[in-house]
């Protein structure tokens, strides 16, 4: 009679122990399907919130392209509104204060909405790349030896003889074909006569009268004697001639092109070392040993040095903002953006 009483007792105590174990797995599997649901949820809400952020940022730069890059920002009077990849955008500029503009674009994909607000200002700082150029003729390293740093074009031809010369950096020719900069040499001239130093006709610039300094206007020809130091730059509506050996010129500031003419830029001399954009409305000839540039050399027709020793090196610090001198070309996309923030 005991014994079969504490059977049944085992088995009660059997079937309770069945009975917890198929609700603790129960509990566990709803507990297990609701963390898979959230875990579903929650990857769905994190893709439509990057889906929503990635159609905001191609709305910032539809807006930006049409309105900066090619366009201008005073045209944007009304927002642009867009669909993109099932969302859509919207881009507007919430507010400008001396050239800096606030701009906020909106994406949205399903249920979700991603902003991204930038505060954008125009970058006019293109850096002009090459350090020879020619428009209408070539670029010719055939006579004599040197080193040239920085890439070379030209929307003509370009002759080098790679025995004597040696070229760190690309050589292009057209096409395709670069624009050449623009110079203003109105503005220049104007510059210069507020400094008092208009010329009309020619003047020979001797050491016996300097160094000279700031931006000095030669109507006709300009004459750079021996051992002449220039810190500035010279215009002339004529022809640049250097006529001797150990001249110095530098652009002062750098802002500044240190050479240009109107016709030539070409001489005879040893020594002769220049360090900023030159600027040749025709033709740079130049006969001599030890010629050193630093910075860019741009001539519309022909350049052709003759002697050995040459070294022209880019540098992109005498190659930006200059004042009088407009680049088509250049590492600049035209804006540039200070601040950026998204929610």
């Amino acid at each position: 009679m005991n014994l079969r009483r504490d059977t049944e007792n085992q088995s009660g105590y059997l079937l309770v122990g069945v009975a917890v174990t198929m609700t603790t797995l129960a509990v566990l599997g709803l507990a297990l399907s609701f963390y898979n649901s959230l875990a579903v949820e929650k990857a769905a809400r994190y893709e439509n919130q990057t889906k929503a952020l990635y159609i905001a940022e191609a709305g910032l730069a539809t807006f930006l392209d049409q309105y900066w890059i090619r366009g201008n920002p005073e045209d944007a009077t009304s927002p642009l509104e867009d669909t993109l990849a099932n969302g859509s955008y919207t881009a507007e500029i919430l507010s400008s204060n001396g050239g800096v503009y606030v701009v906020q674009a909106e994406g949205k994909f399903r249920d979700m909405a991603k902003s991204i607000e930038v505060r954008v200002s125009r970058d006019n700082a293109s850096v002009w790349p090459y350090v020879l150029f020619t428009h209408y003729d070539k670029v010719m390293l055939k006579y004599g030896d040197g080193n040239v740093t920085g890439d070379i074009h030209s929307n003509r031809d370009v002759m080098i003889d790679y025995d004597d010369y040696r070229i760190t950096g690309t050589v292009t020719e057209a096409p395709p074909v670069v624009d050449p900069p623009e110079v203003d040499f109105t503005a220049l001239k104007n510059l210069a006569k507020a400094a008092h130093h208009y010329y009309c006709g020619s003047r020979t610039f001797s050491r016996e009268c300097g160094p000279y300094t700031g931006i000095w206007y030669v109507s006709g020809n300009a004459r750079i004697r021996e051992r002449v130091v220039f810190r500035g730059c010279i215009v002339a509506g004529g022809k640049v001639i250097l006529e001797g050996g150990r001249i110095s010129m530098t652009a002062v500031p750098a802002t500044l092109p240190v050479i240009v003419a109107g016709d030539n830029v070409e001489g005879l001399g040893d020594d002769i070392q220049i360090s900023g954009f030159i600027y040749a409305k025709k033709d740079f000839i130049l006969y001599g040993a030890d010629l050193r540039v630093e910075g860019a050399l741009v001539a519309l027709r022909k350049i052709f040095p003759l002697g050995n020793d040459l070294s022209i090196i880019h540098r992109p610090n005498f190659l930006s903002n200059l004042t009088g001198v407009r680049f088509e070309v250049g590492e600049s996309s035209g804006l540039e953006v200070t601040e950026w923030r998204e929610w």
